[in-house]
């Protein structure tokens, strides 16, 4: 099993990287991927050598940016965790999302939602998963989705428009880190979008197996991915049992010889 896009506590999952890592320990390769952190990566890759796992960690991370008013989401392979200028923009990153959070609580509580941020169950970075789940808690929702499709998406009466990083900045910011810049889930962007993307934006390759992308989807990425020589990525973007409505790992298993270009790009550009 190969999956890399996982999340952990360190931004929206509710597994720690060490229980991430125990989790899938018998997979052949994960990669840890939280929203604008890498602070995860440290503890997972430590975990593996402690208990001498065969399992193979990727150092990554999943940028958020914004075009337009669409969110656009660019995964990181590969990356040097202590980069200088992805640790600054990280740390800016961090207080961008608190404030964020904290003016996303205050809308709900507005429009009849009384909530506070001191209530919101983060351990990592805040997110709009953590303003869901505190929703179902309190019984204004019957789920995490519902939440979000009622009140925390674009549009909607809670939600507060993200930070100004571009996509093209983010994928700058990747390679500066000595990163492979795949474009995130683009099943879930509009074809429109997707096609200026790809079209735009320096990525290395697309993410084309993804728990959320219909066959059409797969087939249709990965078609165009080898037809524009870019890389092959694929996972089940799984925030942990607790951090959607299901558990996602174990539904998408990324073929191995995408892996091994993966990790061959990445040899080289190291």
């Amino acid at each position: 099993m190969i999956d890399l896009h996982l999340h952990t506590t360190y931004s929206d999952g509710s597994r720690t990287p060490e229980e991430l890592v125990l989790v899938t320990k018998d997979f052949q390769a994960i990669a840890i991927t939280d929203h604008d952190t890498t602070e995860g990566v440290v503890p997972a890759l430590s975990i593996v050598k402690k208990q001498r796992l065969s399992l193979k960690v990727i150092p990554g991370i999943e940028l958020s940016s914004v075009l337009g008013d669409s969110e656009v989401h660019i995964l990181g392979y590969g990356i040097d965790p202590a980069s200088p200028e992805l640790l600054q923009k990280t740390k800016s990153l961090k207080q961008e999302r608190i404030e964020r959070i904290r003016q996303t609580v205050d809308k709900l509580t507005t429009i009849g939602f009384p909530l506070s941020y001191q209530e919101l169950p983060i351990t990592g970075l805040p997110g709009r998963s953590h303003v869901a789940r505190l929703m179902v808690k309190k019984g204004y929702v019957k789920s995490v989705d519902e939440a979000f499709r009622m009140y925390l998406n674009p549009q909607k009466p809670g939600y507060v428009p993200r930070n100004k990083l571009s996509p093209k900045d983010a994928v700058s910011l990747i390679h500066q880190a000595k990163g492979v810049a795949v474009l995130a889930h683009p099943g879930l962007l509009t074809i429109e979008l997707t096609d200026s993307l790809l079209q735009e934006i320096p990525v290395d390759g697309i993410e084309v197996f993804h728990s959320a992308h219909t066959p059409k989807d797969t087939l249709r990425f990965e078609e165009f991915a080898k037809t524009n020589d870019l890389l092959i990525t694929g996972g089940s973007d799984c925030h942990g049992p607790k951090g959607k409505d299901r558990e996602l790992l174990g539904l998408v298993d990324l073929p191995e010889k995408y892996l091994y270009e993966l990790l061959e790009f990445m040899d080289v550009i190291a």
